[in-house]
């Protein structure tokens, strides 16, 4: 069970009481709370086992992942047991930025063979495959999860937004809409670190509009698509009074609003769309509506979908 969602400065760190040793190959034991799902082996762990560890290595059935820290053969690619290790390795530091956010959710994505752990906290050595932040995580930042001891989704997204733009915090924004009570917490933490100025921007913005990241997303793909002629909530003049769409061309007449179940599904905001969109219409707009699924999951139809419809011609 992993903690989370309750308020950042109340949020419970689990501490997994140490336990019965169990048997994982021959001669060779672990403690379950390095385990959960994974298998991890570390030699500083087993002083009385080292030669059974290292006839097991050299065997191929244990593979070094770090030094002093093994896992069988078959878990290699396995992100959660790679990330475990990681932990194990550095048990003092927490999964940081990109590789919490994969502790956080779950990923089941296999693990790359030239990729790297984000860690934060005393940095104990360079170490192949290991890339450092350093700094060294309050308690209330941090979660666990089994083997896994990682940044909040808050911090860890944030601590991205100095080079994704705000990417990962739109991405959990939709996956968990309760980290943006956290979002202020994780931008105080950052003041006055190294190469904060971006991120403060960053997550300036998302905090005076903390519901827009569908909306960013929409534009990122846009941008990258080289779509031009369009303007981001732009005021416009219906018979039904004046609204804010999430994208309109001018030229084209066209509209593009954002849809996202957890600010839609109200009856109040249920209405509110079905008076926009009329007044739209009547103003000689036509209308796309994509959902964030749509927008996340597959945004290349998105992108294909406006475009079909920027080359049909308005009908007035």
């Amino acid at each position: 069970m992993r903690t989370r969602n309750a308020p950042i400065h109340n949020r419970p760190t689990r501490v997994t009481p140490a336990s019965a040793r169990q048997q994982i190959l021959p001669g060779v034991t672990v403690q379950p709370e390095l385990l959960a799902a994974t298998t991890v082996v570390r030699v500083a762990d087993h002083a009385g086992r080292r030669s059974r560890i290292h006839r097991l290595a050299r065997a191929g059935e244990l593979v070094r992942v770090l030094p002093g820290t093994y896992v069988p053969r078959a878990a290699v690619t396995d992100r959660r047991t790679r990330l475990v290790a990681a932990c194990a390795w550095a048990p003092h530091a927490c999964l940081w930025g990109g590789s919490a956010l994969d502790a956080a959710s779950g990923s089941q994505d296999p693990f790359g063979r030239q990729e790297e752990i984000l860690l934060a906290g005393r940095a104990r050595h360079a170490q192949p495959g290991i890339t450092w932040y350093a700094a060294e995580v309050p308690d209330r930042f941090i979660a666990t999860d089994g083997g896994l001891r990682f940044a909040l989704p808050a911090l860890a997204a944030a601590a991205l937004a100095a080079t994704d733009g705000g990417r990962a915090i739109d991405r959990w924004l939709l996956r968990d809409p309760a980290i943006g009570d956290d979002l202020a917490a994780a931008a105080d933490w950052f003041e006055g670190r190294p190469g904060n100025r971006s991120r403060r921007t960053v997550l300036a913005a998302i905090r005076r509009r903390p519901w827009s990241g569908l909306e960013r997303e929409l534009h990122r793909a846009l941008r990258q698509a080289r779509i031009e002629g369009w303007r981001a909530n732009a005021e416009v003049a219906t018979p039904l009074g004046s609204c804010v769409p999430d994208v309109l061309f001018d030229a084209a007449e066209l509209v593009v609003e954002v849809d996202s179940w957890e600010y839609h599904a109200s009856p109040e905001a249920f209405e509110l769309d079905r008076h926009r969109q009329n007044g739209l219409t009547l103003a000689g707009y036509r209308v796309l509506r994509f959902t964030g699924a749509m927008i996340v999951d597959d945004p290349a139809r998105v992108i294909g979908t406006i475009r079909r419809m920027l080359r049909t011609p308005p009908t007035r």
